[in-house]
């Protein structure tokens, strides 16, 4: 499903299954959490038989399904039933409309709190993003081909891929991916989305910074409740976590400690420029270790937090 249930633990994207008939009807659907919607299927299906959403109750002869597991499931509950393994682009039509649906259900307030993300760690955020912000790391860092390789073995990074952006003026943050092949992977297929070509995406995990005048009036009255330090009125901080399918999160509270380690850590980093520049120029590489104290965990240490450039292997 093209969104994010959260409020339950780690925010999950839900699994749909979906019944229609031959002339384009939805008959019946089944929504689950990942992993569990096959298990449901054969009831799914009977139940839609017995009660569809549409129509008189009746029995196919067949039904076409895309996936050879859902196949499987679908032979064993429904032995008499003829079950075709084969493409299914009808449903194409379905996800566009719900994907419409849920962008118009959308509410326009959001918030940075919630049950596993408390107003203490939001703080934390926000006073390592403001001086972040105050440090400009846009201004030292060239160009969004001049990486930074960040491992924070505490939080389970381990060469990540740090991307500055902002060097024009605008759109200023951080861009934070596995790998440096991923963040290729992201060029690639950026350039393949101008082309009208729809690839998969990389994960990947952002800290913008927002005009106030941006911000819904609810999250502008939770930051004045709360009295969270921003820098100015073009620094107030959003975290997002982009999924391969460019659905969006909310972040984890293990990611908001990450991006509370790494805006600590970058400025201390970037304070002696010279030798990271020319590394990025193709010079000698330069690892740094810097220890932050973050909200969550006492002491995270940014390990090998070197300078890397795209397009060639991590040093």
């Amino acid at each position: 499903m093209p969104t994010y249930v959260t409020g339950e633990g780690e925010p999950y994207r839900p699994e749909a299954l979906f019944w229609m008939g031959a002339e384009g009807a939805v008959l019946g659907s089944t929504v689950g959490k990942p992993g569990e919607v096959l298990g449901l299927a054969s009831n799914s299906l009977r139940d839609t038989i017995a009660r569809p959403i549409w129509g008189h109750p009746h029995s196919p002869q067949r039904v076409r399904v895309a996936s050879p597991e859902l196949a499987s499931a679908l032979r064993n509950g429904h032995p008499g039933l003829d079950v075709d393994l084969a493409p299914t682009p009808e449903i194409d039509a379905v996800l566009a409309a719900t994907r419409e649906k849920m962008g118009e259900g959308v509410q326009t307030e959001r918030s940075y709190l919630s049950p596993e993300i408390g107003p203490g760690a939001v703080a934390a955020l926000f006073r390592a993003a403001a001086a972040l912000f105050r440090a400009k790391p846009w201004q030292t860092v060239p160009n969004d081909q001049s990486l930074i390789s960040v491992t924070i073995e505490e939080l389970g990074l381990n060469k990540a891929a740090l991307l500055v952006i902002g060097q024009m003026g605008e759109s200023m943050g951080l861009v934070l991916f596995a790998s440096v092949d991923d963040f290729e992977a992201y060029v690639d297929s950026a350039e393949a989305m101008q082309r009208g070509e729809k690839p998969a995406m990389p994960p990947h995990f952002a800290l913008h910074f927002d005009r106030g005048a941006e911000l819904g009036a609810a999250l502008r009255k939770e930051i004045a409740e709360h009295q969270w330090e921003v820098a100015g009125a073009d620094a107030y901080p959003w975290l997002v976590a982009v999924d391969e399918d460019l659905v969006t999160r909310p972040p984890t509270a293990q990611e908001v400690t990450m991006a509370e380690a790494i805006a600590i850590a970058l400025p201390k980093v970037l304070s002696d420029k010279q030798p990271l520049l020319a590394a990025w120029n193709g010079g000698e590489p330069v690892a740094q270790t810097v220890t932050v104290r973050a909200l969550r965990i006492p002491d995270v240490s940014s390990a090998s937090v070197s300078p890397v450039n795209a397009r060639s292997p991590v040093r």
